[in-house]
């Protein structure tokens, strides 16, 4: 998988010790100030990544407090996956996900 269109100032940017909440990663528009996404894509985009194995696991900080490690979100910019080297040696290359057919609007609705 090739590493997603970012700005080279978010790889920049993520401090190395760091853990980032959702809303920092994804965005919010609607935050005052609006904060500008690490990662451009939706939350159910996001949350479908994180269980199909695309996007790093998270770790949680509470029983409902998910954030992810600041390294993780860095080789999965710079690299398109997530896993250290000594993991995707171990595990060996990750499958990527089915994709499912997308109807036209109108069929089978």
């Amino acid at each position: 998988m090739n590493a997603p269109a970012t700005s080279a100032n978010a790889v920049e940017s993520l401090t190395e010790q760091a853990l980032y909440k959702l809303t920092d990663i994804i965005g919010n528009p609607k935050a005052n100030p609006p904060t500008k996404p690490i990662i451009p894509v939706s939350r159910s985009t996001w949350e479908r990544g994180v269980r199909n194995g695309t996007y790093p696991p998270p770790i949680y900080l509470g029983e409902r407090t998910p954030a992810w490690r600041a390294d993780d979100l860095k080789r999965f910019l710079t690299t398109g996956d997530w896993r250290t080297s000594e993991q995707i040696e171990r595990e060996g290359p990750r499958e990527q996900p089915k994709r499912i057919r997308q109807l036209p609007r109108g069929i089978g609705r």
